[in-house]
């Protein structure tokens, strides 16, 4: 089996279009390798719950395509499985991997992430929180985050 870790990395009100929102990274790092890219939260909590492909990491900015890319998600009894990353245009293979995260590391870093939304949404309770500066308003989600938390293996 493989180990995975997250690193929560937030940008609060620092600059102008920030001041009502709150921009998040969060970067993934398996077997002391950084993966390219942040987490997209929204996809993350989508593809812990069933296998396909899915936009997992995607630019700092927050817009898939700017950067990202695909990787092909397969849950099974005992592990997370991720395979390979494909480009988020044309969805062509642009590197091969596959490691399996066990379920335990993947319950900690869902539990680490939305104990993480919930404070910053204590904290800023009008603020709009997103994964890069224009990702998909995460605030909105937290309770389904915790609930699909709440139903991993």
């Amino acid at each position: 089996m493989d180990t995975m870790t997250i690193t929560l990395y937030p940008e609060v009100g620092s600059s102008a279009y920030l001041d009502d929102s709150t921009a998040i990274a969060i970067i993934v790092t398996i077997n002391a390798h950084e993966l390219p890219d942040i987490l997209d939260v929204d996809e993350f909590f989508k593809a812990v719950q069933k296998s396909g492909r899915f936009p997992l990491f995607t630019c700092g900015c927050g817009h898939f395509g700017c950067s990202g890319y695909y990787v092909n998600v397969v849950c099974t009894v005992t592990a997370w499985v991720l395979r390979n990353r494909y480009h988020p245009h044309n969805e062509q293979l642009m590197e091969e991997f596959e490691y399996h995260i066990p379920w335990q590391q993947v319950r900690t870093a869902a539990q680490e992430i939305v104990h993480y939304l919930q404070a910053l949404h204590v904290q800023y309770p009008h603020h709009e929180i997103s994964a890069g500066v224009v990702g998909l308003n995460l605030a909105s989600h937290i309770a389904n985050y915790d609930e699909i938390l709440s139903s991993l293996p």
